[in-house]
């Protein structure tokens, strides 16, 4: 019987193996191949079970030598993604918003850098030609080519103290017991946002901006005769460490809103101390 069956499967294997070269339609192969007998047949369907298992492994093999190539094609573009947002973050991180926090040695604990600490300096209260800005200078200066002999027709170059003899309010910028002292100031640049704005009149920023400090306005009095602008010194502020005390040379007074003329009272209140915010995105 088993001999009978080999020979089946080797007369129908002489007989297909001509067809499928010739690519002969598989329902022709059927009609044809009914002539055999029944173990001939069941010889027939053996190889054609077999075909199909190969053929499926055949297109398995296929499918994975796809999906491998889709893969590595998503590799190397995902390795291209990480490359850009790698730029991006270095972009970003480069183009963090700088500002300077006045009445503070240190910067805010969010997401902030310490560009370097010093004292707050500007030109001389009574100088009609003074400079008009503060600056917060460093406590380690390098010097160029110089000349050690003042010379009076020269820009002058004074530090900053905290007045306001009119009002006392504890903690804040015009406490009576920080008069007189010298104003400390931070260079402070954010990690993580590149653009930064000074709200006057809130202590809060405006939806999607993030808060770096709140304070209050100052500038110098207004009957001196040296302008100057004005500064966000911090609600909490602390006293320079070193340096004059009473000294003169530039202030601090606190800003407050006068209606009568063309301010717009309400909402702002005559007499009042005019906060600030400086605020990041």
């Amino acid at each position: 019987m088993r001999l009978v069956l080999i020979h089946a499967i080797i007369a129908v294997f002489l007989f297909l193996v001509p067809c499928f070269c010739k690519g002969t339609d598989m329902s022709l192969l059927i009609r044809k191949l009914n002539k055999f007998s029944a173990s001939t047949k069941y010889a027939l369907h053996q190889i054609l079970e077999a075909q199909k298992e190969l053929q499926d492994s055949l297109d398995y093999q296929q499918q994975l030598r796809d999906l491998k190539t889709v893969v590595e094609s998503q590799a190397k573009e995902i390795g291209s993604l990480k490359a850009s947002l790698k730029n991006i973050s270095s972009e970003t991180k480069s183009a963090g918003a700088v500002y300077t926090r006045w009445g503070r040695y240190e910067c805010p604990q969010n997401d902030t850098e310490l560009v370097y600490k010093g004292f707050t300096g500007s030109s001389y209260e009574t100088h009609t030609g003074g400079s008009v800005n503060y600056i917060c200078l460093p406590y380690d200066p390098l010097w160029g080519k110089y000349n050690d002999v003042m010379k009076n027709d020269n820009q002058n170059l004074h530090g900053v103290e905290y007045a306001g003899n009119s009002i006392n309010i504890s903690g804040t910028p015009f406490d009576s017991k920080l008069r007189g002292h010298g104003v400390p100031c931070a260079v402070c640049r954010s990690t993580k946002r590149s653009s930064v704005l000074r709200i006057p009149g809130r202590n809060k920023c405006y939806k999607d901006w993030h808060l770096e400090y709140a304070g209050y306005l100052m500038a110098d009095k207004f009957t001196h005769a040296s302008a100057t602008e004005y500064a966000c010194v911090d609600e909490q502020p602390e006293k320079s460490k070193t340096g004059p005390v009473s000294k003169g040379g530039q202030y601090f007074y606190p800003v407050e809103a006068h209606c009568g003329h063309s301010l717009q009272c309400p909402p702002y209140v005559h007499g009042r101390e005019i906060t600030c915010a400086i605020c990041t995105k």
